[in-house]
């Protein structure tokens, strides 16, 4: 059978003995550097609190159910059906007793073995160990993806089996080995199998690779029948599952005539989101770009020069048609905003401080732009040829991903985490271009990586000491005898205090209250009716903590401003501390 080959791992093959043993010493020891410097980050970074983060509550309080019942008691928040999370979780809490710290211990394998595979993935695609090393502490250390590395959330599970998909079906069309061939096919369908489980877009990827792979080896018989048994049993496993442990998820819960009125109002709006999208990933994939830095002055001055006017251009072309929040990086935000993790609003009453200002958002925007458009001029500009293969099992795995972000963009409901599983891909095919362009990772791509490990590092830190005092203050107003259902600490707190209380929680669903400023108010309340607040956990700056603040919690933060604070104020009083 004729089929393209992918490219070799190694141009040379060596019989020298201590060549031998140094390629097996590296190929245990990168790995092992790559996991260690995800383990280093968040070590410095200390994501632990007697809390839940972001909407990993909701998950944390399933596993828990499921642990002492042995039945699924899902709450109603969020659409993931976390299947094989629940399962996992409810492991560690039988043996080490539940906290939310051993919920994101239990979740660091899965962070560590997503990295492991990028770095696999990499080397699998004939990357030099350097490179693919570069490659997985990229993504590892990403400020997309290293606050979610230690927590329930469902991203470190999806990103797992998602990369573990691709691996499976790049080894499966490359191997000459017949046998080995079904065997990787099989480690796709279960891998997509138990990825869709938990969060049912990974279902889409085995259904995609496995007709691909089908047509490049079809004329093997006993191929095409295990393919076709391994697309069966994952279409089985998904109706079987989806009938029975479906989720409410927005776009969902609308009739056909109000989905399609809602797509043609905001179809623009739907665009833009995912443009965003786009944008924040390749924010996110920026020291692959970054390797090109050192081949600018091929370019030439007068070239560049017409490139930076170009990219000026289209940054305030953004600007323009999303305005300042959402035409400058981060771009779309949740893991990535102007004041670190989340927006003001999503995650309690009150305001945080501004960590990326204006300018240093302009700086960034352009650098990308031009760091995109340097890199395609330069390969271009190369004689070069990359292999169809790897690039299609890749744009197949991508193409399988992207739709399914936009029912939820029609409805708004689009984060930038959601990219995290294009992440591999992305840094793939920029990682390719750089070995296509003859080029290497120079010091400015390590500086680059440097500079986004400490930003994603202090965010993180920062977060969690923002939500250690809300606690702290939250404990203070408890142990002077105020009950728990009547004080609202944030979206992390109120949202455990509802699930304790009722056991559910209202759902989101399209046309709800964004989250935002308000002067009386804080959004999750109309979510978590249990809790009714008459004293409320707020930030605002020191110098302008309330004379009404019944307790007061400094913060230490990393970045600007380096002092925060958080008081406790009766819910009467809400309205003046956030006007100031």
């Amino acid at each position: 059978m004729s089929r393209p080959e992918l490219l070799p791992v190694s141009s040379r093959v060596s019989n020298n003995p201590t060549s031998t043993l140094r390629r097996q010493y590296s190929a245990a020891v990168y790995p092992l550097i790559c996991c260690a410097t995800v383990l280093l980050c968040l070590a410095i970074a200390r994501p632990f609190a007697n809390s839940a983060f972001n909407d990993d509550w909701a998950y944390s309080y399933v596993a828990l159910r499921f642990e002492q019942t042995g039945r699924l008691h899902y709450s109603g928040w969020g659409s993931p059906m976390i299947l094989f999370q629940t399962i996992w979780g409810a492991a560690w809490i039988h043996v080490f007793g539940f906290s939310f710290n051993v919920l994101r211990v239990a979740t660091v394998p899965f962070s560590l073995g997503f990295v492991t595979l990028v770095y696999a993935l990499e080397r699998k695609l004939g990357l030099e160990p350097s490179v693919a090393v570069f490659g997985a502490i990229a993504v590892g250390t990403s400020p997309l993806f290293l606050p979610l590395a230690a927590s329930f959330m469902t991203e470190p599970y999806g990103c797992f089996f998602s990369t573990l998909c691709l691996y499976a079906a790049i080894a499966t069309a490359q191997t000459p080995n017949r046998l080995h061939a079904r065997c990787w096919l099989w480690v796709l369908a279960l891998s997509g199998i138990l990825g869709g489980s938990n969060r049912q877009v990974i279902w889409a990827v085995p259904l995609a690779l496995i007709p691909y792979l089908w047509w490049l080896r079809h004329s093997d018989r006993r191929f095409t029948l295990h393919a076709a048994t391994a697309g069966v049993s994952c279409i089985a496993s998904a109706a079987f599952l989806l009938a029975h442990l479906s989720q409410p998820y927005a776009p969902l819960q609308l009739s056909r005539a109000q989905l399609f009125d809602v797509a043609i109002d905001n179809g623009a709006i739907a665009c833009a989101l995912l443009a965003n999208l786009i944008l924040s990933g390749l924010l996110a994939a920026l020291p692959a770009f970054v390797c090109f830095t050192p081949f600018w002055k091929r370019l030439g001055i007068l070239r560049l020069s017409q490139y930076s006017i170009i990219c000026a251009t289209l940054m305030a072309f953004l600007v323009g048609l999303f305005g300042t929040r959402y035409g400058l990086a981060p771009f779309l935000g949740n893991m990535l905003t102007p004041h670190g993790l989340l927006n003001p609003g999503e995650d309690a009453v009150g305001n945080r401080p501004v960590i990326l200002p204006i300018g240093v958002r302009i700086g960034i925007t352009w650098f990308l732009l031009i760091s995109v458009a340097a890199a395609i001029r330069i390969t271009r500009s190369q004689r070069f040829c990359l292999e169809r293969l790897p690039l299609t099992v890749v744009a197949v795995f991508s193409a399988s991903y992207i739709p399914f972000l936009l029912p939820g963009a029609i409805v708004g409901l689009v984060f930038d985490r959601y990219m995290l599983p294009l992440l591999p891909a992305l840094m793939i095919v920029g990682l390719l271009l750089v070995r296509s362009a003859s080029c290497t990772v120079p010091v400015s791509a390590w500086l680059c990586v440097l500079v986004l490990a400490g930003y994603s590092t202090a965010t993180t830190h920062d977060y969690f000491s923002y939500l250690r005092a809300r606690v702290l203050a939250a404990r203070t107003l408890e142990c002077r005898g105020i009950p728990r259902r009547e004080i609202s600490a944030g979206v992390e707190y109120d949202g455990w205090t509802q699930l304790r209380l009722a056991g559910t929680i209202k759902p989101v669903l399209y046309n709800d209250d964004r989250p935002g400023r308000s002067t009386d108010s804080f959004w999750f309340w109309k979510k978590a009716v249990a809790v009714t607040p008459r004293y409320v956990i707020s930030y605002c700056a020191p110098a302008d903590v309330p004379a009404a603040s019944i307790t007061t919690v400094s913060i230490e933060t990393w970045l600007p401003p380096r002092r925060w604070a958080v008081v406790a104020v009766r819910r009467a009083d809400v309205g003046s501390v956030l006007r100031r």
